[in-house]
């Protein structure tokens, strides 16, 4: 009888409720000038996955796929769930978005390269890091350790 229990809690098992999704890999070419504002950087992000895109033929290099053509409601056969996957370098240019990465995005291998253009992200954030800090000792603390 043990042997036949896993099979029995088998047969017994509902089914999973599983459904189609449509997956997309998307590594684009990031520029930094599409760092420049948070506009430019949205641009460049929805441009990428949607040929209509005003701003597509500027910030996108040729030839890229529609991906938002084979989604719903545009494709009709489309399933209901879509997930699209960017590579992790689509945040580092996040944080080289705006004044605190202007320093850094100006950096190039001639003037110091990577080290150089962390290094000046690493003194624009940290100002704001020591506000957070700063703001976390004002907090008052709960007796119990919890938040």
């Amino acid at each position: 009888m043990r042997r036949l229990a896993p099979l029995l809690l088998l047969l017994l098992a509902a089914p999973a409720l599983a459904r189609p999704v449509r997956v997309f890999v998307v590594n684009p070419h990031l520029q930094l000038r599409a760092a420049e504002t948070y506009a430019d950087y949205h641009d460049q992000m929805f441009a990428l996955v949607d040929a209509s895109h005003p701003r597509r033929a500027e910030l996108v290099q040729a030839g890229l796929p529609d991906i938002a053509a084979q989604l719903a409601p545009r494709d009709p056969s489309a399933p209901a769930a879509a997930l699209l996957v960017f590579p992790e370098d689509v945040g580092l240019v996040a944080g080289l978005i705006g004044s605190r990465g202007a320093l850094a995005r100006q950096v190039t291998a001639d003037t110091g390269g990577s080290t150089l253009a962390f290094l000046a992200l690493t003194v624009a954030y940290s100002a704001h890091q020591r506000t957070d800090i700063q703001d976390d000792d004002d907090a008052p603390i709960a007796k119990d350790g919890g938040a």
